[in-house]
């Protein structure tokens, strides 16, 4: 018997299949689908969630912007890309010097970061590990940066009757929650009979093969730079005995300038990026009671090589294995044997991806030797 795999779309949030043909025949801008209270989005379901998470990602920073206006709302991601504009305007006013003001500054009383980073890195909005004094490192504190275009400052966004808080370290859900109490779900640190937590615990890990021979590079031109800060396939296994598993790129993108004083420095800027890869899905085979190897392959964008373009400077993507579709900005993929087989291991090799920046003169890759 020939055995098949079929592939199909989830969020990371909850198991909840996404028909791909239909995100574009639905807008965000439908105000019957979505709602906004107290700066907080609601959307009428799952599915016009992940189709607006996959929309607002490719907008224009101009469109997006509008686009929360209209809901009274400002993403997560707009504060971050407002903080890294804020750093942006203190050397450019330094840059627009002349140069013998700038040799009788004395560089003391120089602020390294905006007022704005300070705010919201002291309302614990941002995150900075410190862990490198020659470029940015801060971040969004939250335990999934996919939701950073859909949710608010506190990290929250309601789907149907379910109220969601993208906290630091965990992601809390309060079924039947009320929109107008929002500091219920934000304040509770331990689950109750209302409010409940996802934190993931994987029961088995896929590999990558070449894992350690994993190529990371940017591209260095002086003044800018695209680089992959983070690469990482991960799987784990979803139902207990092993016939449904879910995989997750999780790939980190970052754009920086050197400023006046030789710092690299976040900059907003458009980032397009690709990628490809081949790999092989173990599986027992409970007909014929043996291990097999089914071969796949895939890439990123559908319409690649064409590449897929987004608008931040701190970007975050998740992509899924398979030739045919496309996941949206976080997502995950749940793969599965139409026979029930089990699934052992998954080994991706051949990796190659790219992303360019800066009216595309700049490039960075990961590939595995």
């Amino acid at each position: 018997m020939k055995n098949k795999f079929y592939v199909v779309f989830i969020l990371v949030l909850t198991l909840i299949a996404c028909n791909k043909d239909n995100i574009d025949q639905i807008s965000p801008d439908h105000s019957e689908l979505i709602k906004s209270k107290n700066g907080i989005l609601i959307f009428t379901d799952q599915n016009h969630l992940n189709q607006t998470l996959s929309q607002v990602l490719q907008m224009s920073p101009n469109d997006r912007d509008t686009w929360e206006k209209k809901y009274k709302f400002k993403s997560a991601q707009s504060i971050f890309e407002d903080v890294v504009l804020a750093n942006s305007e203190i050397d450019a006013y330094y840059e627009s010097l002349p140069e013998e003001e700038l040799d009788a500054i004395d560089l003391g009383t120089v602020p390294e970061y905006s007022e704005l980073y300070y705010k919201y890195l002291n309302a614990g909005v941002i995150i900075d590990d410190n862990s490198n004094n020659e470029e940015d490192t801060y971040r969004l504190n939250l335990a999934d940066q996919s939701f950073a275009p859909i949710c608010n400052v506190n990290g929250m966004f309601m789907v149907g009757d379910t109220l969601y808080n993208i906290a630091p370290n965990k992601i809390k859900y309060w079924i039947n929650g009320d929109v107008n109490n929002p500091t219920k779900l934000i304040g509770t640190s331990e689950e109750t009979d209302e409010i409940k937590f996802i934190v993931r615990a994987p029961k088995l890990k896929g590999s990558i093969d070449n894992g350690d021979d994993l190529i990371m590079t940017y591209q260095d031109f002086n003044k800018r730079r695209i680089k992959f800060e983070t690469w990482k396939f991960e799987t784990w296994q979803h139902l207990g005995d092993g016939t449904v598993w879910q995989y997750k790129y999780d790939i980190r993108v970052v754009s920086r300038k050197k400023n006046w004083l030789g710092s690299w420095k976040y900059n907003n800027t458009d980032i397009h990026f690709k990628g490809k890869w081949n790999g092989e899905i173990k599986y027992y085979d409970p007909i014929n009671l043996g291990a097999r190897w089914h071969y796949f392959s895939g890439h990123y964008p559908s319409n690649y090589p064409n590449y897929f373009n987004v608008n931040y400077s701190n970007v975050q993507v998740a992509v899924g294995v398979s030739g045919s579709q496309t996941g949206t900005y976080g997502s995950t993929w749940n793969i599965s044997m139409t026979n029930d087989a089990q699934i052992g291991d998954v080994s991706i090799y051949d990796i190659d991806w790219i992303a360019y920046g800066h009216e595309w003169t700049h490039v960075a890759t990961v590939k595995s030797k």
